[in-house]
């Protein structure tokens, strides 16, 4: 299962103002595995790869 979604920046934070797209990938194993998560908005985050995947 693939969920299209969008995060709005949360107030008082550098990401304040922004909408970010991502997109989570459930697999079979859900919920015993967890979904990851790909940001298809580029922005910079130490968290985020370069090719939107999750650390």
């Amino acid at each position: 299962m693939v969920w299209n979604a969008v995060i709005f920046g949360p107030e008082g934070t550098p990401f304040e103002d922004g909408t970010f797209k991502v997109v989570i990938e459930f697999s079979e194993e859900y919920p015993s595995k967890p979904p990851t998560v790909r940001f298809i908005s580029k922005r910079f985050h130490p968290n985020v790869c370069a090719n939107g995947s999750t650390r």
